[in-house]
């Protein structure tokens, strides 16, 4: 079925309740690993792609895309807020709408650096997709997109200079780990940039 309002397949009387359901499922799905096969359909980038596709017919003017986004920079939000308080009012507009400016005000150094590379890669990809599938819908968003741009690339600058104070300083240095490392660094900052990039021709 469809998501999108004129398109039938959610009755309107239910979207409200029904939506933040559906988003949730799906976003569980999005950052779920492959299955650890070879097969396209099943990798990462085949899933965003289906499942973002699939969610392009949310309500951009609504709270509908505004709590995917939410679902999306929630990871960033400050450890000493209790989650408990903050999923119970995952129906309102205007709690979706405070929880994202609270990530613009407060994210911090702090919070990228609880997150493995890993996690960060993945983001900045999730990113890419959704600007270019919901397009100017995400026009709103770009505020707290970019503070967040903004703060990983002062996490991977610290990042850099530690990494360099310790290969000065250290005699015995894995150097395996440290390229790994120092690589993994460069790829955060250069996504960062890209992603940057495609905010603004938004």
């Amino acid at each position: 079925f469809k998501v999108s309002c004129d398109g039938g397949g959610v009755d309107s009387a239910y979207r409200e309740d029904l939506l933040p359901i559906i988003i949730r499922i799906l976003f569980g799905r999005l950052s779920a690993r492959g299955n650890g096969t070879k097969s396209s359909k099943d990798s990462p980038a085949a899933r965003r792609s289906y499942i973002l596709s699939f969610l392009s017919g949310l309500d951009g003017e609504g709270k509908e895309l505004g709590y995917f986004m939410y679902m999306m920079v929630r990871t960033f939000i400050p450890v000493d807020v209790d989650m408990c308080i903050v999923e119970c009012g995952h129906g309102s507009k205007s709690h979706v709408e405070e929880m994202i400016s609270h990530v613009f005000n407060t994210c911090s150094i702090q919070e990228v650096s609880s997150l493995k590379v890993q996690r960060q890669q993945g983001f900045l990809n999730l990113m890419s997709d959704v600007v270019k599938k919901f397009g100017f819908h995400v026009i709103e968003f770009v505020p707290v997109l970019m503070k967040l741009l903004l703060v990983m690339l002062e996490h991977t600058e610290l990042q850099r200079k530690s990494a360099s104070s310790l290969d000065e300083s250290s005699t015995d240095l894995n150097e395996k780990d440290y390229e790994v490392g120092h690589s993994r660094v460069g790829k955060v900052r250069i996504m960062c940039f890209l992603r940057m990039a495609e905010l603004m021709k938004q």
